[in-house]
């Protein structure tokens, strides 16, 4: 007996035709009367396997469509035919899914035994089982992946113009094997990708607007487009390009960008202001930058400005009054460059802002610490020499290059000293003090990693003042022992030491105003490297800043965030009787902040800053602080609106980047291109 899936295939073949030719008749009882049904050039069990198609081969024809494939599996409803039992037909069984039917119509899985005969225990053949494909139309076996349709899929792509294969569509056929991916029959039949593609992210933006952001995401001068080399890079494009045209098409993206950052910034409550005085072909430009938190918690930076000056008062007063941003909401100013006179109290006076909340940016005041102790004999010497040696011709410009120079000179194995041609290899005394070097920069180093990815103002203090005990247990003695490098090697920690406290004197003795922010980060709670009484301190200035705020809603007539909502409605909420119930559902947070005493408003922000120091170390760990808060603003209102203050200020300078290439901008109209570059994001 054959199996039923072998009838199935043998349904056509076994068909009689229906005409009165006396000679058909004769030849239809001959073959009723022989032993085996004629297998009509199917391949043999002992056949050879072909390899996986990939390209047409020349001279294959396409499918016939006047063949509907399913006329080919139907049941013929039994018979006493045999089929040889050396064809194919008797191992031939459909796989257990078809996730594309269209090509299962003509392909069958070969089994490895007689189809009827699966493995004990088995009902069938699986698909897994497989050691074959089998092409009804080819009357071939090709190789068969398991697991995937891909081999089935190339092979009727190449050998018969099969391109849609996505669930029941139908089949698409083409006139030739070489043109199978171009030309589809059927006006309803569409050709899908036989891959699919990524989305490109600049699909749908225009050649100009390309050019634009290439232009100044690069620092390039506008006039770069009347360059006979350019002209001829850009000759084939259908669309030419001018100085004048790129310049308007700036313009016009200059307003637009203005235009979202209007909207962007109608969200702003409290920002931190940083600015920056850029000098390029002898003209003078500020450029101002403002970072904030939404209400929900996201975190954002926007060049609002940048204009020429003399100074930077004048042009910070003008970007505030074009966005509507009031100077009192400014949480703190951070200038990029503090060693330069930039006039920064002249700035924060005239923005009524406390000159103690204006400082350097921190980042940048640490380099010129650190460099300018690096630039002292012998460790100068020391840093040249390893320079010369590691072949690093990069300019050392803050501590994050030295330290890096080191650590690649520290790496390499000292049979390389060979290959460095009259380069000496620095004797054991040099390299020990390259060791001690390194250890008096990592924390320099690690500090610069982390603050440069959580700006956050209350990170610094716990940061530097890590630094500092690490300074202090450095001991150069350990790797060098005594004399003259020794001696050296010490010293320069010392005045490292010396001019660090000096410059950062006010987070390390505890006098800096952003001491009581630490905790505001939840990160931050246990508010390790404070001592006990200013941990007491920061809790009490904590707790006293909620109780202003709550002081405030008392004076301006209560918690009326919506004031639209209906009166009744407000009053129902106002005298629930079940008001504090559930966990973080204060009674006094509803409705009482009019009658708000003293005393209710003291005793109020000690509960919720004694419940929120709790709430936060309940917490295994806390890993995003703008996440945690957007969770848990309800809960702590008052602490929420001073973390949305605290959090979305920053006392580093974030540069977007191309500091090199702004100082070197060769053109004219850089508050244009400085502006759009750091925008490129909304342009």
């Amino acid at each position: 007996q054959c199996s039923r899936s072998s009838w199935t295939i043998m349904e056509t073949m076994m068909e009689t035709p229906k005409d009165d030719d006396a000679g058909d008749d004769s030849r239809i009882k001959a073959e009723e009367s022989s032993d085996f049904v004629d297998d009509q050039g199917h391949a043999k069990v002992n056949d050879p396997v072909e390899p996986p198609a990939r390209f047409a081969p020349k001279g294959r024809g396409s499918l016939d469509s006047s063949i509907d494939p399913s006329e080919s599996v139907t049941t013929p409803g039994g018979g006493t035919k045999q089929i040889d039992p050396n064809s194919i037909l008797t191992r031939l069984y459909d796989p257990d899914r078809m996730q594309k039917p269209a090509i299962w119509k003509f392909i069958k899985l070969v089994a490895p035994g007689p189809a009827d005969q699966p493995p004990p225990g088995c009902m069938k053949w699986r698909s897994k089982d497989a050691v074959a494909a089998y092409c009804l139309k080819c009357k071939k076996q090709f190789t068969y992946t398991k697991g995937t349709s891909k081999t089935i899929s190339r092979h009727m792509m190449a050998y018969h113009g099969l391109v849609n294969t996505d669930g029941d569509t139908d089949i698409a056929k083409t006139e030739g094997a070489d043109d199978a991916r171009s030309k589809v029959v059927g006006p309803s039949v569409k050709e899908p990708p036989l891959k699919k593609r990524r989305k490109s992210a600049t699909k749908g933006e225009s050649q100009p607007l390309l050019l634009l952001k290439w232009l100044v995401g690069s620092f390039r001068p506008l006039a770069i487009v009347q360059d006979p080399g350019f002209k001829e890079l850009v000759r084939g494009l259908p669309e030419p390009y001018s100085k004048e045209d790129v310049l308007a098409l700036a313009l016009s993206k200059v307003e637009s960008v203005k235009a979202e950052l209007h909207q962007q910034l109608a969200l702003c409550e409290d920002f931190s202001l940083a600015y920056e005085m850029i000098e390029s072909q002898g003209m003078k430009y500020c450029s101002v930058r403002i970072t904030f938190c939404t209400p929900v918690f996201e975190r954002h930076s926007f060049t609002i400005k940048v204009a020429p000056c003399e100074t930077p008062a004048s042009v910070v007063e003008e970007a505030l009054q074009e966005y509507g941003l009031r100077s009192e909401k400014i949480s703190n100013i951070t200038r990029k460059h503090a060693t330069e006179d930039c006039n920064l109290s002249e700035t924060a006076t005239q923005l009524n802002v406390p000159l103690k909340l204006s400082s350097g940016c921190i980042l940048h005041t640490m380099d010129h610490v650190v460099m300018s102790c690096l630039s002292l004999d012998p460790v100068k010497q020391l840093l040249a020499l390893i320079q010369e040696y590691v072949k690093n011709r990069k300019t050392v410009s803050n501590c994050k290059d030295a330290y890096t120079l080191v650590q690649d000179f520290l790496d390499l194995p000292a049979p390389a000293a060979s290959k460095n041609g009259d380069v000496a290899y620095p004797t054991m005394q040099q390299q020990s003090m390259a060791r001690a070097l390194s250890d008096i920069l990592q924390p320099f180093y690690d500090a610069t990693k982390t603050l440069s990815g959580e700006p956050y103002p209350m990170m610094a203090i716990p940061v530097f003042r890590r630094i500092n005990d690490v300074l202090g247990k450095v001991n150069v003695n350990d790797s060098l022992g005594s004399g003259f490098e020794a001696t050296s090697m010490e010293q320069f920690r010392q005045s490292l030491c010396t001019a660090f406290v000096k410059a950062f004197e006010p987070m390390l003795n505890g006098t800096s105003l952003f001491m009581w922010t630490v905790p505001i980060d939840p990160r931050l709670i246990h508010m390790k490297g404070l001592s006990p009484s200013e941990k007491d301190d920061v809790v009490a200035t904590l707790t006293a800043n909620v109780k202003r705020l709550k002081l405030s809603k008392r004076s301006s007539g209560g918690n009326t965030d919506q004031q639209g909502q209906d009166s009744t409605k407000n009053k129902r909420q106002e005298t629930s009787t079940m008001a504090g119930l559930f966990f973080g559902d204060d009674a006094e947070a509803e409705g009482t902040d009019v009658n708000c005493s003293d005393e209710d408003a003291a005793s109020y922000a000690r509960t919720s800053v004694d419940r929120y120091i709790e709430t936060v170390k309940s917490n295994r760990r806390i890993e995003d602080p703008l996440g945690w808060w957007k969770a848990n603003q309800d809960q702590f209102p008052e602490l929420a609106q001073l973390a949305r203050k605290w959090l979305g200020a920053s006392t580093i300078f974030l540069e977007p980047g191309g500091k090199a290439e702004r100082d070197r901008y060769p053109g004219d109209n850089l508050e244009v291109v400085s502006f759009l570059h750091d925008n490129i994001g909304i342009i």
